[in-house]
């Protein structure tokens, strides 16, 4: 089943709610690493930095027709799906087999790049703590998704057509080394994995895609202030880390002792 979720849920509850585009930055590392980006337009779509993004919002995605065009990571569901119901993520071991997404996969597959995400640990005494996930080394994230056309209105006269729509982000099981942090992550690519991702896909390889095992990108975790949690916020100073970084191979982190005065 998708990710659906009443419009009022906090981004933070959901795997892969927020995201960070620092955009010029990776304009550049996009057109050293992509040949096709000679035709894309990064100096308009990459122009300025997008933090904090949360869903509903209008982001760069590539997509299968080797075009880089900003879309909305918002996916459009049928009516039947009920008007109070929004979907941003899909699971990857379900996808294929979903009416939602199935019939997409084959023809409307995108990868999200982005400079880092943030996830929120859970902790049992009720408080969810943000933190920063990039890569280690230097480059784009790369995420996987799957997107589609809006929905045909029905009402006569609607100009919003078949020309909009918009993309999820899929997920699947976390590894091991994050399992501290949240149960699910996104699907990331390497960028041999994000041009395969975009190729022509045979089904039964695009099925053994879905389930393989997450793709070994090495993370850099840093917590954040809980400033974060606020999607209106979009100021870089967001992404000031409160302390040093935890990389694949340390033991989990130590939970924090909660504030005097309650809960942040």
């Amino acid at each position: 089943m998708p990710t659906l979720l009443r419009r009022r849920h906090a981004w933070d509850r959901a795997m892969c709610g927020r995201v960070n585009i620092e955009g010029p930055a990776l304009a550049e590392a996009l057109a050293a690493a992509w040949p096709e980006a000679a035709d894309w337009p990064l100096a308009e779509l990459y122009g300025h930095a997008q933090i904090n993004v949360a869903p509903q919002a209008w982001v760069p995605v590539l997509r299968q027709d080797g075009t880089l065009v900003r879309q909305r990571w918002w996916f459009p569901t049928p009516p039947s799906a009920g008007a109070g119901l929004t979907t941003f993520n899909a699971r990857c071991e379900r996808a294929l087999a979903s009416p939602l997404y199935g019939p997409w996969l084959p023809t409307h597959r995108c990868v999200l790049p982005v400079t880092s995400f943030m996830e929120w640990w859970h902790l049992p005494d009720g408080r969810r703590l943000p933190y920063l996930l990039r890569p280690q080394a230097s480059g784009p994230l790369y995420l996987a998704g799957v997107g589609r056309p809006a929905p045909r209105a029905s009402a006569p006269g609607d100009r919003g057509g078949d020309a909009a729509g918009g993309f999820a982000v899929l997920t699947c099981p976390t590894r091991p080394e994050l399992k501290w942090l949240h149960h699910r992550e996104p699907r990331l690519l390497t960028l041999a994995g994000a041009r395969a991702w975009l190729g022509a896909l045979a089904p039964e390889v695009l099925a053994r895609g879905l389930s393989a095992p997450q793709a070994a990108v090495p993370l850099e975790v840093l917590p954040l202030g809980a400033a974060v949690g606020d999607a209106r916020r979009q100021d870089p100073e967001l992404l000031d880390p409160l302390g040093p970084p935890w990389a694949f191979g340390d033991p989990p982190p130590d939970p924090p002792a909660a504030p005097q005065g309650g809960l942040f």
